[in-house]
């Protein structure tokens, strides 16, 4: 079975519309943060509430502007489920800014490798400092 067709998906008798003072809410109980690897093997991270549907229009979409069309194919690598759409947004933000290195790790479930790669790599590090601060002394 292809990766794509195991998904859990989110059912349509879990969304409710809401009224209030004329408009109108639609609430999802899970949103996904994704991760996309395009065909240049750049990696595209986004959210949304229907994670099938997402991934159909990147591989679908007449947009011109967005990332992915002109890096199609696109294959899901890796996903996470929220209750909250805050907590999710906010993990979004997140593993943008990563490196690529760091969401191979994440994609790969290397947790080990994950923690190194968040490691403060620059000179101004503490770990950085205070090894410089032991060879001054010896």
């Amino acid at each position: 079975m292809p990766f794509f067709e195991s998904l859990k998906l989110v059912p349509e008798s879990t969304i409710e519309i809401h009224s209030k003072r004329s408009y109108k809410y639609a609430f999802s109980y899970l949103f996904y943060v994704y991760i996309l690897r395009c065909s240049d093997e750049t990696y595209y991270t986004g959210i949304t509430n229907n994670l099938q549907r997402r991934f159909y229009g990147h591989n679908n979409s007449s947009n011109e502007k967005s990332y992915t069309f002109s890096r199609r194919p696109c294959e899901l690598m890796y996903f996470e489920e929220f209750k909250y759409v805050k907590n999710a947004i906010s993990r979004e933000k997140q593993v943008k800014n990563w490196s690529q290195k760091k969401k191979e790790a994440l994609i790969s479930e290397n947790y080990d490798r994950l923690h190194e790669l968040a490691a403060c790599q620059n000179e101004s590090s503490f770990i950085f400092y205070s090894l410089r601060m032991l060879k001054k002394r010896s």
